[in-house]
């Protein structure tokens, strides 16, 4: 007797929703390696303020900021602050 053929189709495999890259201990390490170089790098060249980003394929993988936004106000430096 001939073996019936199902007419199912099958469902292909969901594929997993990866990690962000961000949560990636190596990833991890080079960004607090970057934070604690660029504030280095700030207080060497007596630069008030600094904000930094890394950006993978789109996404903000770790943003900073570091020192002073507006000296004169005390206000401090962050991502998200803009410069004059």
């Amino acid at each position: 007797m001939p073996a019936v053929q199902s007419t199912a189709r099958r469902r292909k495999p969901v594929p997993a929703v990866p990690e962000p890259i961000a949560n990636h201990p190596r990833v991890q390490e080079a960004t607090a390696v970057l934070a604690k170089w660029l504030d280095a790098q700030r207080a060497y060249l007596r630069i008030p303020g600094v904000s930094a980003a890394v950006v993978f394929d789109q996404d903000v993988v770790w943003s900073g900021g570091f020192g002073w936004a507006d000296i004169a106000r005390r206000a401090p430096a962050d991502a998200f602050r803009s410069r004059r």
